[in-house]
């Protein structure tokens, strides 16, 4: 505890005041002549009940997601940590979230995520970079299959009712479109997709670019059996969207490529042993575990796919539980599988194996490509 004068201060209480003052001068809203806020809670209150020109209490998710990204980094937060703390927002069908619940469970969350990213940046981590050559040799064929799969659905989606989505005519051409990776400023585009007259989709003359965020989280949702929900929640923050809901879908496999790299180059629970069991045990507890501390196997899958604080694909998971050892009777002793995956997980996301496993295999394929060349001569 330090002291001031006779006043003893609490070293959380500095901490927050000092983060909060870091946070402010981040948004280029500081000002020593001002007394700052005295919480997180009242920060985005304030912040939030400003940018509600209509006092309605609700926000589109496109003015939320710029707010927080202009403020939370201040706090220490990369744009992942935004994005997770987002995926935990509740979103109406009309992509709107409610500003009381989610300055209710600000403080907690944020502080949450603040501590573990000072962990792992403590650590080195993730300590190397990983290249997309590397991403593309091991999840090119699995990514090319899951975007053909939720293209279908999207088009069929757009297909159905005039309004839900933007295209863009053929005739544009290549150069028309925005590159991938950019920013998620949609104004040019939408403005060339806009076409009162599109009341159908047409594949002959016009590309889908961008569907209400409704029909596509309820594509993603459809797609169960290939896309996880930690990686439909996180596509969701991550792509591309205007201020009237459209997001931007023209690119998808490039943003999978994107979001595989993130989740291993943030993998903030999963290289912290103690949080990541910690986290495991409470969603076993959460779907159900009988009076011995088992679960039916079926229900351990439900478990990990509750597990949003560590971004598992449906192949992650698929892995887990080949390594599970049911009984006679479907039953895994959850003491036993919660210390497998707490030794596991870390090695399945950690940057640095991943890439010297991507090097070596990159290198072995050069090689019997090699091999393959020579003895056809």
């Amino acid at each position: 505890t330090a002291t001031v004068g006779t006043m003893k201060i609490d070293p959380l209480s500095l901490e927050i005041a000092s983060a909060l003052q870091d946070a402010l001068k981040a948004a280029n809203m500081y000002c020593d002549k001002v007394a700052p806020p005295s919480s997180l809670t009242e920060l985005l209150a304030n912040i939030l009940d400003a940018a509600d020109e209509d006092g309605t209490g609700r926000m589109s998710h496109y003015e939320v997601s710029r707010l927080l990204m202009a403020t939370l980094p201040g706090f220490g937060l990369e744009e992942w940590d935004i994005h997770h703390f987002l995926t935990l927002s509740t979103e109406d069908d009309d992509g709107f979230i409610e500003s009381s619940s989610l300055v209710e469970q600000a403080h907690g969350v944020v502080f949450a995520l603040r501590q573990r990213r000072a962990i792992y940046v403590r650590k080195g981590l993730p300590g190397m970079e990983i290249s997309n050559e590397a991403i593309k040799h091991c999840y090119s064929e699995e990514l090319t299959q899951t975007v053909d799969d939720l293209t279908k659905l999207l088009e069929a989606c757009a297909a159905e009712v005039p309004g839900r989505a933007l295209f863009l005519s053929s005739m544009l051409g290549a150069s028309m479109r925005r590159p991938s990776g950019g920013s998620k400023d949609m104004t040019q585009t939408t403005s060339m997709c806009e076409e009162p007259s599109v009341a159908g989709f047409d594949s002959d003359n016009k590309e889908l670019v961008a569907l209400k965020r409704r029909y596509l989280r309820e594509c993603l949702q459809a797609l169960h059996e290939r896309i996880s929900p930690q990686e439909a929640a996180m596509l969701m923050q991550m792509l591309p969207e205007d201020e009237n809901g459209f997001v931007m879908i023209d690119d998808l496999v490039e943003r999978w490529e994107q979001l595989r790299t993130e989740s291993l180059c943030n993998a903030v629970v999963s290289c912290n042993m103690k949080a990541l069991r910690v986290h495991l045990v409470t969603r076993f507890r959460e779907v159900g575990m009988d009076e011995y501390g088992r679960m039916k196997i079926w229900r351990v899958k439900d478990a990990l796919l509750r597990a949003e604080e560590v971004c598992l694909s449906r192949l992650h998971i698929h892995v887990l539980l080949s390594l599970a050892d049911p009984d006679r009777e479907g039953n895994v002793d959850m003491t036993t599988f919660a210390g497998m995956c707490s030794s596991i997980m870390p090695h399945m996301l950690s940057a640095k194996l991943f890439t010297e496993i991507a090097e070596r295999l990159i290198l072995e394929h050069a090689e019997v490509a090699k091999e393959r060349a020579n003895a056809e001569l």
